[in-house]
């Protein structure tokens, strides 16, 4: 029987976490999907013990696995696995993420058959040691793109962002020639997404917790970060600039550039005032605030400014008060513990 679904799942050194995440996938209730697992060149035994656990599968040709050679970044990994895909849809799953039960990918697949939709949406729950639900996601069960689109600029809502907490068309993606931009290390699922988007025609949310985000594994291949520096910062700056440009043609696009400039406008300046900050944190220096200053949007997002930096300033001083309480409670209870003995 023909498959419906591809998950991909893209991985680095993730000896630690691949057996068990594979394991949960194929002890999933639903038997209608294949798994595509592409190793980023690891140097660890990633691969030795895939083909150790889950050989049968591989002879079942419902786990395919591609060798990288040289390490190329999550990007590229998952492009080489979206080349492969051969069922109707695709999603992603990261090495050290995994479901919330045996039986999400019998619901998603139960959908994806009586819907059909170019996307499918749902909600996920994040790891810090500690399980918290991302509550902040009001959204109605079926989506136009121009509906979804100013959700997305209204909110800032990462839930648009990610990879693994969607189902994707590959119709869509093949006849759109959507692709991952080769040698990018860092969201890269951000802009895979603002291409899908804007083409989407049906896009189906289902308001239930799926899939449980590791933020716990600072080497994931998808948690890496770049040194900063001051000219990391201006070339940070230049692409935010870049996206504001491009965000409001696609706006356009759907008939929604004016509902949705004003809150591109906003993000650039809370984007502006956070870098600017950091590069005085660091250096002192006033070298990328010069260049905000001078670029052609500087009078586009000024008038947001002096909010973006109270803003700012205060979820700094929150989050500092919470670590002062937070250690004073720790030490609290450690002196209690230590009297007890």
């Amino acid at each position: 029987m023909e498959k419906l679904l591809t998950i991909i799942i893209p991985g680095y050194n993730v000896a630690n976490f691949i057996v068990d995440t594979l394991h949960e996938v194929f002890n999933q209730c639903e038997s209608n999907f294949e798994v595509i697992y592409v190793d980023d060149a690891s140097n660890d035994n990633t691969l030795m013990l895939i083909h150790q656990n889950f050989k049968n599968f591989i002879m079942e040709k419902r786990l395919s696995v591609i060798e990288s050679e040289v390490n190329c970044g999550p990007a590229t990994a998952r492009q080489k696995a979206l080349d492969k895909v051969q069922t109707p849809y695709v999603t992603f799953l990261d090495a050290d993420d995994s479901y919330t039960s045996i039986h999400v990918v019998s619901a998603l697949v139960r959908i994806l058959k009586e819907e059909k939709p170019d996307l499918l949406m749902f909600k996920y729950i994040t790891d810090h040691g500690k399980l918290k639900l991302k509550k902040k996601c009001i959204l109605s069960s079926s989506l136009s793109a121009r509906e979804a689109m100013i959700h997305k600029m209204k909110t800032a809502n990462p839930i648009w962002d990610y990879l693994w907490n969607k189902c994707y068309k590959m119709s869509v993606i093949k006849n759109n020639k959507i692709k991952f931009e080769e040698g990018i290390r860092s969201a890269e699922d951000v802009e895979f997404n603002r291409q899908y988007l804007k083409i989407t025609k049906t896009i189906k949310f289902i308001d239930e917790y799926f899939y449980i985000y590791n933020c716990t594994n600072a080497s994931s291949i998808t948690k890496k970060k770049s040194s900063m520096s001051e000219d990391y910062l201006v070339q940070w700056w230049n692409r935010e600039t870049t996206k504001y440009n491009v965000l409001l043609e696609d706006c356009a696009s759907l008939g929604c550039e004016h509902v949705c400039q004003p809150y591109l406008a906003k993000d650039l300046a809370q984007t502006a005032v956070r870098l600017t900050n950091i590069s005085h944190d660091f250096w002192g220096g006033r070298i990328l605030e010069n260049v905000i200053k001078k670029d052609s949007l500087y009078p586009v997002f000024k008038r947001y400014i002096w909010k973006s930096r109270l803003n700012y300033f205060s979820n700094k001083v929150l989050t500092n008060l919470k670590q002062v309480i937070k250690n004073i409670y720790n030490g609290f209870n450690s002196k209690q513990s230590n009297q007890k003995y």
